[in-house]
């Protein structure tokens, strides 16, 4: 059996994943970064994107916003500003979030509340893409 690692997934909304893997693919700012057991240690930026992970065979992903990723012979933590699981995405709901959010955008408002509204619609865009994928692979039981 191959050898694993912990994968610890953490954001503002607290610990989002914490699992064994075999392998995880991760969105750094200068491309992919795949990582089995053993890697070199490693601390680096990441890009939005996805996470994919491999767990007994079977393949996860993982939508998340930009952060950072702390590599150790046995572990990778990600810490960034959102991670969605494509199991838990409601689309009709992140679609009429969606909607709301870009037809607010088009309102009057404080430099604040366009921020505010601008970084909603950024999330509930991340929301729709990990939603696309539902059907990708489930997490593992638990998590």
């Amino acid at each position: 059996m191959a050898e694993t690692f912990q994968l610890e997934v953490l954001s503002i909304e607290g610990r989002i994943l914490d699992t064994q893997v075999d392998y995880a693919s991760f969105p750094g700012t200068e491309g992919q970064l795949g990582v089995y057991a053993q890697h070199v240690p490693l601390i680096t930026r990441l890009a939005e994107g996805d996470i994919v992970y491999q767990v007994g065979g079977a393949t996860h992903t993982m939508a998340i916003g930009i952060g950072v990723l702390k590599i150790t012979d046995h572990s990778a933590t990600v810490i960034t500003e959102m991670a969605i699981n494509a199991d838990g995405v409601d689309q009709a709901v992140i679609a009429a979030a969606r909607k709301q959010a870009e037809d607010r955008r088009h309102e009057r408002q404080s430099d604040t509340e366009s921020a505010t509204i601008t970084s909603m619609l950024a999330h509930t865009l991340t929301e729709l893409r990990a939603g696309r994928r539902r059907g990708s692979g489930s997490p593992p039981a638990g998590h």
